[in-house]
């Protein structure tokens, strides 16, 4: 299984693409995009998606599931990943 995890909570806007084993007991990173700053994570969200699926050789349709950090940090700012 193939997951997006993204975290625009705090002051960067993250994403990684793991990969889960079946038993979901180990699972390996596939690609992990760091943006760094405070404000305008919601403009930098997509880019960062495209990279890291660019970076694990993937289509946003091959993956399986998605999580986001649901905190700490601000209201918008996990709404933004969120949405």
């Amino acid at each position: 299984m193939k997951l997006l995890a993204v975290d625009t909570a705090l002051n960067a806007c993250s994403a990684a693409i793991v990969e889960a084993a079946a038993d979901g007991r180990d699972c390996r990173v596939l690609a992990r995009v760091v943006s760094p700053g405070g404000r305008g994570n919601a403009e930098r969200l997509l880019p960062v998606l495209d990279e890291a699926c660019a970076a694990a050789g993937l289509a946003v349709a091959g993956l399986d599931g998605f999580a986001a950090t649901i905190g700490p940090g601000s209201f918008t700012g996990i709404r933004t990943a969120l949405a």
